[in-house]
């Protein structure tokens, strides 16, 4: 029993030594390769930036704070890029760029609000059509006998106008993170706006191949059901 009792003993203050090795290696590593402009350094830049992208992309605002400030500890504790420290050594010119970062996130908040509230407008142009066409309306204009039921899809499927006060965590994400935010919206808003235009294009060729598989069955419904199962998806 005393020899089971020394034997666990052992093991655990094997299993410390091993710990205090593995993180003494770890931090040893981190500490060569977390020097400014290193490729470590970039690597964990690289990494982080990835992950904001997809944080404030979802509006995880906390975890991207969080994470950010995981980063920069990494980079004060064991590189050369000493943010904190710079706070406490040179609080006049860190005070001049906190400045000159909140008037560039402000500036940014105007223009990505204008990006977003253009998408959200896009979305309601893109309902609205295929609501008209599922009644038989021509036009983009909603008849009168048609706007009660309208508004009902409106508000089902948040499709009024945005307002700038019931957007705030969002935009103080954008303020506060503008640089990821900027580089991810001059990535992606590109990209969807090509692969939308592409849709318009095909859009009517891919309809013909759906009407073509479907044409069987349209005689195994009434004229106004027909009509009813293209409202579905407005």
């Amino acid at each position: 029993m005393i020899f089971v009792g020394w034997v666990v003993a052992g093991l655990f203050v094997w299993g410390v030594l091993a710990e205090w090795a593995l993180f003494a290696g770890l931090a040893g590593w981190l500490a060569g390769s977390l020097v400014l402009w290193s490729f470590g350094f970039w690597m964990v830049l690289a990494l982080e930036s990835v992950l904001l992208f997809c944080l404030i992309d979802h509006d995880e605002g906390a975890w991207a704070t969080l994470t950010l400030l995981l980063t920069l500890f990494l980079f004060e504790t064991w590189g050369n890029l000493k943010v904190y420290t710079a706070l406490i050594t040179n609080p006049l010119g860190t005070l001049g760029l906190v400045g000159l970062y909140f008037v560039l996130g402000t500036l940014w908040s105007v223009a990505k609000w204008w990006f977003y509230v253009r998408d959200r407008k896009e979305r309601y142009d893109e309902k609205k059509a295929k609501f008209l066409k599922a009644k038989g309306q021509e036009g983009n204009l909603v008849p009168a006998n048609l706007q009660e039921e309208w508004a009902g899809v409106v508000e089902s499927q948040k499709l009024f106008k945005p307002e700038s006060l019931d957007h705030k965590a969002r935009i103080m994400r954008w303020m506060t993170f503008w640089p990821w935010s900027a580089v991810w919206t001059i990535i992606n808003d590109p990209v969807k706006k090509a692969f939308r235009a592409i849709y318009r294009q095909i859009q009517g060729t891919l309809q013909k191949i759906a009407d073509r598989i479907y044409q069987d069955t349209e005689s195994d419904l009434p004229e106004d059901a027909r009509s009813r199962m293209s409202e579905r998806d407005y």
